[in-house]
């Protein structure tokens, strides 16, 4: 192939690192199908082994060349683990991308390759000064003191927005290992508190929240659910459900007046969220007596009882749950065509 045509898959007419990273994400989604593919040979795999095949496969395609563009979020990256997760979980593409990551226990991938930016910065910095790459990194950096905006630029503006514009101003970091070590420390710290607090500032994160604090894999990602059980689960903790209180948001109806649509029947006005799904609505009541345990039955009904259920990691109570929102939402969409609404819209 000739060296322009090469140059012509990676990047721009202008050397912009933007086709490199459409390519790079191409690409990447093509090994995570494959990887997805294998499950007809060898069943299901749990998240650990998901997980692995993806740091294996997948990543190191995502983490191409990114010593060169990793200074900066890149959603096109970003997405390609975001929907790794929403296939793994079953979850609707409605679903944040927030949820998904912390639903999985998973990082942005910008931890990753910010640090190989950095690292390689290191390098050119510890360079002898007759090698051409450095003498490329010292052409850029004094372009940079004169206020244009380089590759020194992202690396400065990196360094100052995690707390090292020290290390930039002094042009060395000492011990290497030890300044990775704690920069990356660094990184997972921002990376967890932008997640949590993406989280918590969402009003689909209402319940969400009260029971999901840390980032870590969920207990039912290891269990061997089938697809309908694990998307009934998974949509219902991450808000990805068709309930009122999701489906009103759509029909642009005031969050006060989402009401149970069987309950409204009765002349009861009940908001239809999570809480009054699972544990306070009638019409499920037979459903609860068949799959609740008999912990949640005893249980004075609130929304702490709420929290222990959708956070509770013991398989039995697992599968109970997952059972009683299938076995519930198959009920709400009977009743509602009895009742003479169009439910096609309602499949969960």
């Amino acid at each position: 192939m000739p060296f322009y045509r090469y140059l012509g898959s990676f990047f721009t007419p202008k050397l912009c690192w933007t086709k490199t990273k459409d390519t790079l994400a191409k690409q990447a989604k093509k090994a995570m199908g494959t990887i997805f593919r294998y499950q007809k040979y060898f069943g299901y795999f749990n998240h650990t082994e998901a997980f692995k095949l993806f740091d294996t496969v997948v990543k190191p395609i995502l983490m191409y060349s990114s010593e060169l563009w990793g200074h900066q979020t890149c959603d096109k990256i970003e997405n390609v683990q975001v929907q790794f997760c929403k296939r793994l979980a079953c979850l609707n593409q409605s679903v944040p991308n927030s949820f998904a990551l912390t639903e999985c226990g998973r990082l942005p991938l910008s931890v990753a390759y910010m640090l190989k930016c950095v690292k390689y910065w290191i390098t050119l910095t510890q360079m002898t000064p007759t090698r051409y790459p450095k003498q490329c990194f010292l052409m850029l950096r004094r372009l940079d003191d004169s206020r244009r905006v380089t590759k020194a630029t992202f690396v400065n503006r990196t360094l100052f927005s995690n707390g090292f514009g020290h290390v930039w101003i002094s042009g060395e970091v000492g011990n290497d290992s030890a300044f990775l070590t704690l920069f990356q420390n660094r990184l997972v710290d921002c990376a967890k508190q932008s997640l949590l607090g993406d989280v918590n500032n969402r009003s689909k994160g209402e319940h969400y929240r009260l029971f999901k604090s840390l980032i870590e894999p969920e207990r039912y990602l290891s269990v061997s659910l089938s697809y309908r059980l694990k998307h009934c689960l998974s949509n219902f903790r991450c808000s990805g459900h068709q309930l009122m209180i999701e489906k009103g948001r759509h029909m642009k109806i005031d969050r006060a007046y989402r009401f149970c649509p069987l309950c409204l029947k009765r002349n009861v006005y009940c908001i239809e969220n999570e809480v009054h799904f699972l544990l306070v609505c009638p019409i499920y009541a037979d459903i609860r007596e068949r799959h609740f345990i008999d912990g949640w039955l005893r249980s004075y009904l609130s929304e702490h009882l709420f929290v222990h259920i959708m956070a509770d990691t013991n398989i039995q109570s697992i599968f109970a749950l997952a059972r009683y929102l299938d076995a519930a939402f198959k009920l709400k969409m009977l009743r509602l065509y009895l009742l003479g609404q169009n439910c096609l819209h309602l499949t969960f």
